[in-house]
């Protein structure tokens, strides 16, 4: 966790055996989680998910967690702290994750990040 300090910027990804998952990027002090919203959002209770490890090992190190829709170019945030108050966490076969409603995200300007070189692995 200490070495993550170090970067002002840099890639969060779950490992698994031999297979890693992107689970977001940390700009600044943003957690950006990029998606295609048709094919990730919890439609029967319209909520949208964040890998529960990713956001344990940087809650600390931000302010906000920007949701994107990347197809649409739709962004929507949500501050740290009020994310860790309305969030539930669950499991359906994507790992742990913590779920919070679209309707608790506030619309933002759409802004397409570039790639982060430094990658932080959860194991």
């Amino acid at each position: 966790m200490k070495n993550i300090r170090l970067y002002r910027s840099f890639a969060i990804v779950r490992k698994t055996g031999i297979k890693k998952f992107f689970c977001g990027k940390v700009i600044g002090k943003i957690l950006y989680r990029e998606f295609g919203f048709s094919r990730a959002v919890l439609w029967q209770t319209h909520e949208v998910s964040i890998d529960k490890k990713a956001v344990d090992d940087v809650k600390d190190l931000i302010r906000s967690i920007r949701f994107t829709d990347i197809t649409r170019k739709e962004s929507y945030s949500i501050s740290t702290m009020k994310f860790m108050k309305l969030c539930r966490e669950a499991h359906y076969g994507e790992g742990t994750q913590y779920y919070v409603a679209i309707s608790a995200l506030r619309p933002v300007k759409f802004k397409k990040m570039g790639y982060v070189k430094y990658e932080y692995v959860i194991e």
